[in-house]
C-alpha cells in the first residue's frame, strides 16, 4: 500500500553551510535530483552548491516580482502567498515538484531562500500530500559575517540583520513541525557522529559505508572565519538580540525535545513578532514630488504658475488632477524627483470641458536629465525612464491657446527598486542602442574604404603634382641656363618652345581620339540595348504564333466527326462487357460457397500444426519433469542473492518467451534488481484447467534469474519456508493454465509466513472468461454458416451487467460452460489482492462492469511511457515504393490472414514494399523480414528497426479486443501511422482518442480502397512526426517495500 511521500528541507542563512549539508543528506541515499540539474560550483562554492536550478530560478523570480532580493534585511508582507500574483509561482513548484520527485518515497532540495518562502511551500506540501521534515543548518554569526564580508563586502551590521532575519523566518515558521537543527561547526569536527544522528532523526540506514563516506564529505580549509562562542559573547558589534537567538538554537541542538518544547516556541514567536513590527514601523517607501509649472499669459516659468503632487515610490501607477484656474500659457514644465528614480506616465493630458488634448501624441516632449527607455509593448503612448541628472524635467512647448480653468489629468508611478520590468526595458534599449551600434558600425566601415579610395585619390594627385614640379625645375633650370647664355642660346629656347609647342598638338588630338573613342562606346552600348529589345520583342510575337497555332488545333480537335468519338466509346463499352463477364464467370466458379471449405481447412491444418507444436512442448516438459522427479537433489537448494524478494505468478518462463507480459516482467525483475530486490517466479509446467482439483500438477521455478526446475506445490511452499529472506511483494500476472487450487494453496501459505503488499495484473480479460480474448463461438459444432458468428462479445456483457443480469450471448456460447463457477473462483482471487493494475481504461471499464465491488482497487497504469518527445520532418516518398510493415508474431487473430492478402495482391506490390517486424522465419520472398530481441536490444529495438528501414506505415489489424498492445506503444514511439479495424479494443480506443497516430478502417474493403489511392497515401505519412523514448511504467515502491 502507498505511503506518503517525504521531502527533506534544508533551511539556513546563506554561507552556513547548507551546501555540505545538502551533499551530507544525499551521500545517506536522499534523492535531491540529477546531477544535470544542480547548479554548479562556482569560485565562491569550489565544491557545489547542490541546489535545484528550477527551485532556484523560481525563487528569485518571486523575491523579485515581491520587489525584494535574497540580501533583504526586512520581512515580506503579511499573507504574502495569498496574492494572487504569487498564484503562477506556487503552479511551477507543484510542477517541479511532480515532474521531478513524485516517484520518490524520500527526497530533498536546499535553497537558503526557502527560509523567507516557506508558508508557500508549506501550502503545496499540503496539497500534494507530502509530509515535510525541515533540518536548519546553524553557523556562528560572526563566522557568517566574515563569509560574506569577503565573498560580497557587506558590512557587519547588514550581515547580523540578514542571518536574524534567516534564522528567525526558519524557526517561526517550522513551530509544531517536525525539525532538528545541526550546527556547522559540529559537522566539519564530528562528521561520523553527526551523520549518525542525522540519519537517525530521518530513518535512514547507516553502516559501515555510509561512515566511511561522511568521514570524507568536510573540507576545513573552505571554512571562512573560525570565531567561538565565548568570543560571539565577549563581541561588543553583535547586538544581543543576535546572541539570544543563537544561543536558543544551540540549545536545540543539544536537546531535540527542548528544540520543539513550548517555551522555546513562545520565545521563538515574541523575537519574530517584535522584527516584523520594527519593520513595519522603520520600513516606509519614499515619496517623491513631481511639480507642474505652466507659463501663464506672460509665457514664464514661476512659482506662483506651479503646482505639485506627491507621488510613493511603490512603483504602483496612480491618476491625479490638477486643476489650474489662470490663464495656462502655450508652455508646460514638469519637474521631477532629484534623486535617481524610474518614472512611468501612461496618461498626460489638458481637460477643458468635453475637450482633450493628449500631450503623448504630440511628439513635442523634450527631456532634460531624464534617460528614456525604448517602449516595446503594446502601450506606445507613454514615457518611460529613469532620471539621471540634477533637475529632470519633462518641457512641451507650442501648446494651442486655452482660455479659463483647465485641468492637467496624469498617470504616473515612481519606483527606486530595480525591478523586472526596469531590467527588460533596459535589455530592450541596449538592444536598440546595439542595433544603432551596429548601423554606426557599419557607415563607418563604409567611410573607412571611402577615406582610402580618397587618399588613392591623394596619392595619384601627389604624384602628379611632383610630376609637374620637376617639370617646372627643369623649366627653371632652362630659364637660368637661357638667362645665362640668352645671347648664344635664343635660337635654341626657340626651337625649345616649337617643340613643346608640338608636344602640346599631339597632346591635345590624342585627347580628342580618345573623347571620340568614348563616344563610340556609348553608341554601341545603345546599340546592344535597342537589339535586346528587338530580340524580345521577335520572342513575345513567336509566342503569340505558338498560341495561335495550339487554338487553330484545338478548334480542328473540336470540329472532329462525333461517329470518332462514338466509335471509341463503343470500343469502351465492349471493353466493360467483356470485364463483366469474366468477373461473372469467376464469382460463378469461385464463389463464398466453394473457397469456405477451403478456408476452414486451411485454418484446420494451421491448428493441426499448432496442436503439434504443444505436443512437443508439452512431451519436453513431462520429460523435465521427470527428470526433476530422479534428479531431486538438484532442485530447490542453494543460497539465494538478496534479503528482499518479489514472488511472481505467471503462466510462463519470463526468460524465454517474447509476449507483451513476459516482456513487462523481465523489466519488472530489472527494476526490482535495480533496488536490491530479488525475484521468484513461479509458472505451470503443464497446461492445467483452472477449475479442476488434480494432484500430481507441477510448476516450474526461476529464481535470480535461473531455472530451478518443475516441482510441486507443497515442496515449493516448504522450500519458501526455510528460506531466510523478507517476502515483500506478491505479483499475480496470469492464472492461465493454472489450478486456482494450487495458486490459493500458495498465497496462503506464503500469507501465514510472510507479509508482504498483493499486486494483481490484468493482461488481458482471462477474469471474466476462459476465452481470454472474449470472442464469441456457438456452442453447436463449428460450421461453414457460422463462420460469421463469432465476434467480440465485451459490449453485450458490459451492457448486461450493468442491468444486473448475465448476458443471454453467454448462453449460447461454447465457453459458457461453468462461467459462474470460474468468476468465484476468481472473486476470491480478487478479494485478496491489494491494488488491482490494469493497462488501460479499456480493460478497467469492462472488467468493473462484472466485478463492480472492486472498481475502488482498480488503477489504470500502461506498461509503458512515453519520454523525449522529437519532431522529425518526413519527406514525402516521392523516388520509392511505400513501406508498409506486419509487426509482431504471425497470429491469426493479429489480423495474419489479411497480412497474407496483401502480400500476395500483385496490384498492391507494384506500389508497396512489404517488411515484417518480427519474423523468425523466411516465408516469402517479396517480404522483408527483420528480427529483434527485447532482451538483447532494449525496448526501443523495434522502435529503432522501424526507423532505420524508413517504414511508412504499420498494420495492426487485430480481430480480437486487445487489451493493452505493445506494437502500438512500439509503433508510436517510432512515429509511424497504425492502420487497424474496430476490433482490435484498446489500439482502435487509443486511436480514437488520438486520430493524430493512425486510422480506424471499418472493413477490409475501406483498407484496400485506402492503400489503393497511393498519392493520398503519401500525403498522409509525409510531414512532421512526434517519436518518443519508450520507458517502462513501473509501480512505485513504497517505504514499506524498500526497507527492512
Amino acid at each position: 500500500m502507498s505511503a506518503r511521500s517525504k521531502a527533506i528541507v534544508i533551511l539556513g542563512m546563506h554561507r552556513s553551510g547548507t551546501s555540505l549539508l545538502a551533499k551530507t543528506i544525499k551521500s545517506l541515499g536522499v534523492y535531491i535530483g540529477r546531477d544535470e540539474e544542480m547548479i554548479g560550483p562556482r569560485e565562491d562554492n569550489p565544491e557545489g552548491f547542490w541546489e535545484h536550478s528550477e527551485i532556484v530560478d523560481v525563487h528569485e523570480k518571486l523575491l523579485g516580482n515581491l520587489s525584494s532580493s535574497w540580501d533583504t534585511t526586512k520581512p515580506l508582507p503579511a499573507e504574502w502567498w495569498l496574492s494572487e500574483e504569487v498564484v503562477s509561482y506556487r503552479s511551477q513548484i507543484k510542477d517541479i515538484v511532480t515532474g521531478n520527485f513524485s516517484n520518490r518515497a524520500v527526497w530533498g532540495f536546499k535553497d537558503p531562500r526557502t527560509c523567507l518562502l516557506l508558508p508557500l511551500w508549506k501550502s503545496v506540501f499540503q496539497e500534494l500530500d507530502i509530509e515535510p521534515i525541515y533540518i536548519i543548518c546553524l553557523r556562528n554569526p560572526l563566522n557568517v559575517a566574515a563569509s560574506l564580508q569577503k565573498r560580497d563586502r557587506f558590512t557587519n551590521e547588514k550581515s547580523m540583520a540578514l542571518w536574524t532575519l534567516y534564522v528567525m523566518s526558519s524557526l517561526y515558521y517550522t513551530i509544531d513541525e517536525r525539525r532538528m537543527v545541526v550546527s556547522y561547526d559540529r559537522l566539519l569536527e564530528q562528521p561520523v557522529e553527526t551523520g549518525e544522528r542525522i540519519s537517525h532523526f530521518l530513518n535512514i540506514p547507516y553502516n559501515g559505508t555510509e561512515r566511511d563516506l561522511m568521514s570524507s564529505l568536510p573540507n576545513s580549509g573552505l571554512r571562512h572565519g573560525n570565531y567561538s562562542l565565548s568570543e560571539l559573547r565577549q563581541s561588543q558589534s553583535v547586538l544581543p538580540i543576535v546572541k539570544q537567538i543563537y544561543q536558543l538554537c544551540l540549545s536545540g541542538e543539544d536537546d531535540d525535545y527542548n528544540f520543539n518544547g513550548t517555551d522555546l516556541n513562545a520565545s521563538v514567536v515574541s523575537i519574530y513578532n517584535n522584527l516584523e513590527q520594527s519593520a513595519q514601523l522603520l520600513n516606509h517607501e519614499r515619496a517623491c514630488r513631481v511639480q507642474f509649472y505652466w507659463s501663464g499669459a506672460d509665457g514664464q516659468f514661476s512659482e506662483e504658475n506651479s503646482s505639485y503632487i506627491t507621488v510613493n515610490k511603490s512603483g504602483k501607477l496612480d491618476s491625479y488632477q490638477i486643476r489650474i484656474k489662470e490663464d495656462f500659457g502655450s508652455s508646460l514644465r514638469i519637474s521631477l524627483a532629484r534623486e535617481l528614480a524610474m518614472i512611468k506616465c501612461s496618461k498626460l493630458k489638458l481637460a477643458q470641458g468635453e475637450k482633450e488634448i493628449d500631450l503623448l501624441q504630440s511628439g513635442m516632449v523634450e527631456y532634460v536629465d531624464f534617460l528614456t527607455l525604448s517602449n516595446h509593448d503594446a502601450e506606445k503612448d507613454s514615457i518611460i525612464g529613469i532620471t539621471i541628472g540634477d533637475e529632470p524635467q519633462w518641457v512641451i512647448k507650442k501648446l494651442p491657446p486655452l482660455q479659463g480653468m483647465v485641468t492637467l489629468l496624469i498617470d504616473i508611478s515612481c519606483s527606486s527598486k530595480l525591478n523586472e520590468e526596469l531590467v527588460t526595458r533596459l535589455q530592450q534599449q541596449r538592444t536598440s542602442e546595439e542595433d544603432i551600434l551596429a548601423a554606426i558600425q557599419a557607415m563607418t566601415e563604409q567611410n573607412e574604404q571611402l577615406h582610402i579610395i580618397n587618399a588613392k585619390h591623394e596619392e595619384t594627385t601627389r604624384i602628379t603634382v611632383d610630376q609637374l614640379q620637376m617639370a617646372n625645375a627643369e623649366k627653371e633650370t632652362l630659364r637660368l641656363a637661357a638667362d645665362q647664355l640668352e645671347m648664344r642660346l635664343e635660337l635654341q629656347i626657340k626651337e625649345l618652345q616649337l617643340l613643346n609647342a608640338e608636344k602640346e598638338e599631339t597632346i591635345r588630338l590624342a585627347a580628342n581620339q580618345l573623347e571620340k573613342q568614348l563616344e563610340t562606346l556609348e553608341l554601341l552600348c545603345e546599340e546592344r540595348q535597342t537589339l535586346e529589345a528587338k530580340h524580345m520583342s521577335l520572342n513575345q510575337e513567336l509566342q503569340a504564333e505558338n498560341d495561335e497555332l495550339k487554338a487553330r488545333v484545338q478548334v480542328k480537335d473540336n470540329k472532329l466527326p462525333r461517329s470518332d468519338q462514338f466509335l471509341l466509346m463503343r470500343q469502351k463499352d465492349q471493353e466493360i462487357e467483356q470485364y463483366r463477364r469474366e468477373i461473372a464467370i469467376y464469382t460463378g466458379s469461385m464463389s463464398w460457397r466453394v473457397t469456405m471449405p477451403l478456408r476452414l481447412l486451411g485454418d484446420t491444418a494451421r491448428a493441426s500444426k499448432r496442436r503439434a507444436k504443444m505436443l512437443v512442448k508439452r512431451m519436453l516438459k513431462w520429460y523435465a519433469i521427470q527428470h526433476n522427479k530422479l534428479t531431486r537433489a538438484t532442485g530447490l537448494t542453494g543460497r539465494l542473492s538478496y534479503k528482499k524478494y518479489a514472488l511472481i505468478i505467471s503462466h510462463t518462463n519470463y526468460l524465454e518467451s517474447m509476449g507483451g507480459t513476459e516482456k513487462y516482467i523481465y523489466e519488472q525483475a530489472s527494476h526490482l534488481a535495480y533496488n536490491d530486490v530479488g525475484v521468484i517466479q513461479i509458472y505451470p509446467a503443464q497446461s492445467y484447467s483452472l477449475l479442476d482439483n488434480k494432484e500430481g500438477t507441477y510448476y516450474g521455478v526461476v529464481a535470480d534469474g535461473q531455472f530451478k526446475g518443475f516441482h510441486s506445490i507443497g515442496e515449493i511452499v516448504n522450500w519458501l519456508s526455510k528460506l531466510h529472506i523478507q517476502l515483500k511483494m506478491l505479483y499475480t500476472h496470469h492464472l492461465l493454465n493454472w489450478q486456482v487450487s494450487d495458486y490459493l494453496t500458495l498465497y496462503n501459505q506464503a500469507q501465514n509466513q510472510f507479509s508482504f503488499v498483493h499486486t494483481m495484473f490484468m493482461h488481458d480479460f482471462f477474469v471474466l472468461c476462459s476465452s481470454y480474448h472474449m470472442m464469441y463461438e456457438p456452442k453447436t459444432e463449428f460450421s461453414v454458416k457460422q463462420a460469421g458468428e463469432r465476434r467480440s462479445c465485451i459490449s453485450e456483457i458490459v451492457a448486461s451487467s450493468a442491468c444486473g443480469k448475465e448476458a443471454a450471448i453467454c448462453q449460447s456460447c461454447r465457453y459458457s460452460y461453468q462461467l459462474s463457477e470460474w468468476r468465484q473462483a476468481f472473486q476470491a482471487v480478487l478479494d485478496n489482492a491489494d491494488q488491482i493494475v490494469v493497462p488501460s481504461i479499456f480493460v478497467k471499464d469492462t472488467v468493473s462492469a462484472v466485478y463492480r465491488d472492486i472498481a475502488d482497487k482498480i488503477t489504470v497504469k500502461g506498461h509503458l511511457i512515453f519520454n523525449k518527445q522529437t519532431i522529425v520532418f518526413k519527406p514525402k516518398p516521392t523516388e520509392r515504393k511505400l513501406k508498409i510493415a506486419y509487426l509482431g508474431y504471425k497470429m491469426d487473430n493479429k489480423g495474419w490472414q489479411l497480412w497474407e492478402r496483401l502480400y500476395k495482391d500483385e496490384s498492391l506490390r507494384q506500389s508497396y514494399e512489404f517488411h515484417h517486424a518480427g519474423s523468425q522465419e523466411d516465408y516469402a520472398d517479396h517480404v522483408v523480414m527483420h528480427q529483434y530481441s527485447f532482451i538483447n536490444d532494449g525496448k526501443m529495438a523495434a522502435p529503432n528497426l522501424l526507423i532505420k528501414h524508413d517504414i511508412d506505415l504499420v498494420l495492426l489489424w487485430s480481430i480480437v479486443p486487445e487489451s493493452y498492445s505493445y506494437t502500438l506503444q512500439e509503433a508510436i514511439a517510432a512515429g509511424i501511422p497504425v492502420l487497424t479495424s474496430p476490433k482490435s479494443g484498446n489500439i482502435a480506443a487509443t486511436i480514437d482518442l488520438h486520430p493524430e497516430l493512425g486510422k480506424v478502417l471499418h472493413s477490409e474493403e475501406q483498407l484496400l480502397a485506402f492503400l489503393a489511392n497511393t498519392e493520398k497515401v503519401k500525403c498522409y505519412v509525409s510531414g512532421e512526426r512526434a517519436r518518443y523514448t519508450l520507458e517502462y511504467n513501473h509501480l512505485s515502491l513504497t517505504k514499506e517495500e524498500l526497507q527492512s
